[in-house]
């Protein structure tokens, strides 16, 4: 597993949602125990008003973890949904590293388990996957968990 690429794209829309942003999504991309390769941000914000800046980001990152964020404004499908940022940051992702690299996404209102892309890669390399779809346990405003699809 240790070859595999792993590259992050996290998309983002909305001042409204920046702290959910730097405080739960990209925490826990940072926290992961299999680290990610590569972080890319996708901004879907009017360029001109833009309110999030790269270092903003960064913040949310150790020391030379920085070295693997990447800021990108969405110029595809702009302010209709998250497709335009994922298509973005997945052709980032594909620039990079060609195809020889695994794509994990989330949005900023996310949050994934500490061993999130560990088990994913596992999952992926004992099974020969060419793709995973992970559970999702959803979170109330109180914190604690609804109903986990699937159950």
């Amino acid at each position: 597993m240790a070859n595999l690429l792993v590259v992050a794209v996290v998309a983002t829309h909305g001042e409204e949602r920046l702290e959910l942003l730097l405080n739960r999504s990209l925490p826990s991309v940072n926290k992961q125990s299999r680290p990610v390769d590569l972080v890319v941000v996708v901004s879907d914000n009017d360029p001109v008003s833009n309110f999030l800046e790269r270092e903003d980001i960064e913040s949310c990152f150790d020391g030379t973890s920085k070295d693997k964020v990447r800021f990108l404004q969405n110029e595809r499908t702009s302010r209709m949904s998250s497709t335009g940022n994922w298509n973005t940051g997945i052709l980032e992702a594909l620039s990079t590293f060609g195809g020889d690299c695994w794509v994990a996404i989330l949005d900023e209102d996310d949050e994934w388990h500490e061993s999130h892309v560990e088990t994913c890669l596992k999952s992926s390399t004992s099974q020969e996957c060419q793709w995973v779809v992970s559970g999702i346990v959803r979170m109330g405003k109180t914190g604690k968990s609804k109903d986990p699809i699937p159950e």
